[in-house]
């Protein structure tokens, strides 16, 4: 138990018990006072007795003179003072037994107060025994408690000694012990900075051979994206008629075909390589085939004829082309300018990228190349590239 616990408890039984003889001494006082004031009821109302019987005697005396008088009314004396002097008397004895029966009734009551306050002074005094038997358990457990305290103040002191003897070895040893781990951190540290050295170094060398390797292979691609060549098979030539100039190809409006869109008719050789055969340019659109005129041929002995292929980069069935530019467009390399070839190719129909992407379709390249974005990111993902002089005839003159 608590001190604090222990100490509330014992303020309440010393309060209780206060109380009590409190209320003891207040009854025992008040029982003094009653029995006071009823001794002096007693000895009024033994005066008042005693003046009654005197009066009684008198009242008996005088009913024994008014008898005579009667008897002497009767033989003819008259004595009228005496009869009245005597009827007078009476009714003071008729007041003063009134006030005897009161006087009796305030004694009976004086009396019942009295017992009254007897039962009380006897309860109070039972009660002051209980509170003195109850004070008396109070103080005795209240000196268990205080004898308990010090049977665990005293144990815990013991407790707290030897404890302290157990944390002073242990801290002895972990003195010991922290500096043991430090000398061992310590070289820890410098064999790990030895090793960061070394794997900075060879980490550098291998750096600098991965960019030499990157350098390597970065030229190797950009040489290899140079050399590639832009040909999709779009449609056939059908119906060639080299007098009129005119032919149908099998592409209409069901494939998006317009107007002033050139294609590049192709034939197959022997050795499975595609030769150019010349180019033609729509000129009117029907639905599903469209009219060319044959605007260019390369050799007048090799006409074209049915079933030559046509191809345009910038075209594709159902969906826009999406190139991007790289380099300077000068004059030797094309005969326009960067802007205007971007301007031609999106009223082509195509979709010119400011950076390449996986979903481009080809990068058109000028001179000067190396070291341009453009170019360096479409080598990285491989995105196919074409050169501006092999790609200006389709945008028109």
């Amino acid at each position: 138990m608590r001190r604090t616990d222990t100490r509330g408890i014992a303020m309440v039984w010393l309060i209780l018990m206060v109380t009590l003889a409190c209320s003891a001494v207040i009854a025992w006082f008040y029982l003094l006072a009653q029995r006071g004031a009823s001794r002096e009821e007693q000895a009024r109302l033994t005066a008042k007795t005693s003046d009654l019987q005197a009066e009684a005697e008198l009242v008996q005396r005088h009913s024994n003179l008014l008898r005579d008088r009667g008897g002497c009314q009767e033989t003819g004396d008259a004595d009228p003072a005496p009869v009245k002097e005597l009827r007078d008397r009476k009714k003071e004895t008729y007041k003063l037994l009134q006030a005897n029966t009161t006087l009796e009734d305030v004694a009976a009551r004086s009396s019942e107060r009295l017992f009254l306050a007897e039962m009380s002074l006897s309860r109070a005094q039972y009660e002051e025994k209980c509170a003195q038997k109850s004070l008396a358990a109070a103080k005795e457990f209240y000196n268990d408690v205080d004898r308990k305290k010090s049977d665990l103040i005293s144990s815990l002191q013991n407790v707290r000694t030897e404890v302290n003897s157990k944390v002073d070895a242990q801290r002895t040893l972990l003195d010991g012990r922290i500096t043991e781990l430090q000398d061992i951190r310590d070289k820890a540290d410098a064999d790990r900075q030895e090793a960061t050295n070394k794997h900075n170094a060879r980490l550098l060398r291998l750096n600098n051979d991965l960019i030499r390797a990157k350098s390597t292979v970065e030229g190797f691609r950009r040489k290899e994206a140079v050399v590639r060549e832009i040909i999709e098979i779009q449609g056939h030539l059908m119906h060639p008629d080299a007098t009129s100039g005119f032919a149908y190809i099998d592409l209409g409006e069901n494939e998006e075909v317009r107007p002033g869109l050139k294609f590049r008719v192709l034939r197959p050789d022997v050795a499975g390589t595609r030769r150019l055969v010349g180019e033609v340019e729509v000129k009117r659109v029907f639905e599903h085939m469209s009219e060319v005129s044959m605007t260019r041929t390369l050799d007048w002995r090799n006409p074209m004829i049915e079933g030559d292929l046509i191809a345009n980069p910038f075209y594709r069935k159902g969906r826009a082309v999406r190139v991007a530019l790289a380099g300077k467009f000068t004059p030797d390399v094309s005969r326009f300018s960067r802007e205007e070839a971007a301007r031609r190719i999106e009223r082509s129909g195509a979709a010119v990228e400011t950076k390449p992407s996986v979903y481009t379709d080809f990068v058109i390249i000028g001179s000067e190349v190396e070291g341009d974005p453009t170019f360096d990111t479409a080598a990285q993902i491989g995105v196919p590239v074409v050169r501006a002089v092999d790609i200006q005839d389709y945008l028109g003159d």
